[in-house]
């Protein structure tokens, strides 16, 4: 089972760290005011086939989960 994080922050860019094992997974949740939270890639590997994906409304959350040793796929309320 992953972690959930929660993100109070207006705006913020974070990048998924690099090398972790397939089947990692985590929570994110976006509970800051105005802005979006934009989580990019690291290295070569890719987020549902993107270099980022981005929550932009309050209190909206996606699950990431690294499918191969390149692909995390995400799934919520992304743009």
């Amino acid at each position: 089972m992953g972690q959930t994080l929660e993100v109070n922050s207006s705006s913020l860019t974070t990048a998924i760290a690099s090398g972790l094992d397939i089947g990692s997974q985590f929570t994110l949740i976006f509970t800051g005011g105005s802005g979006s939270v934009t989580i990019a890639r690291s290295g070569s590997e890719t987020i549902n086939g993107a270099n980022s994906v981005a929550i932009n409304n309050k209190y909206s959350g996606a699950t990431f989960i690294k499918m191969t040793s390149t692909a995390w796929y995400a799934v919520g309320d992304l743009v």
